[in-house]
């Protein structure tokens, strides 16, 4: 049980979903803030209706093919500081 539970965390991932932007805009903002988890740009908003999101950018947590755990409004070093704690917690390495 705790192998098969491990492989699920394991598979949890960060990513942040951008709708309306233009690439070069975004390519700027993730290097400017040194962002190093991917980031989605949803042209037409279907990432964004499927999980949910209302508010962009959104750091989403997802995990087990693509299932959303969890949901950070917004985009920038404090917030994927959070987005990497909870990701350590999904895969068995943090408080």
């Amino acid at each position: 049980m705790h192998h098969v539970r491990s492989r699920r965390a394991a598979a949890s991932v960060l990513v942040t979903v951008e709708v309306g932007s233009e690439p070069d805009l975004v390519r700027r903002r993730v290097e400017r803030l040194g962002v190093t988890f991917p980031v989605v740009l949803d042209r037409d908003g279907v990432l964004a209706r499927r999980w949910g999101v209302d508010r962009y950018p959104t750091t989403l947590l997802l995990a087990d093919g693509c299932r959303l755990r969890e949901t950070l409004p917004g985009f920038g070093p404090e917030i994927e500081l959070r987005a990497r704690r909870l990701l350590a917690r999904a895969r068995g390495g943090g408080p």
